[in-house]
């Protein structure tokens, strides 16, 4: 059975799809690297956001620490 995409997500739900800190993500959609929409004191990113937020920092080779 496939799971459907979910349209939009929470900064929670993204800090679990990329690792990101929830901070952080506060901090990219602040600076509107990421955007968000605001309803009443929700605030979510369209699920095609954040994908291309993704793509657009894709590294092209091996990311060592």
């Amino acid at each position: 059975m496939v799971t459907p995409t979910p349209m939009s997500h929470r900064a929670g739900d993204i800090t679990r799809l990329t690792g990101l800190s929830k901070p952080f993500v506060y901090k990219l959609i602040s600076e509107g690297r990421i955007p968000a929409v605001r309803i009443g004191r929700s605030v979510s990113v369209l699920h095609v956001d954040l994908v291309a937020f993704l793509e657009a920092h894709r590294s092209a080779g091996n990311v060592t620490s």
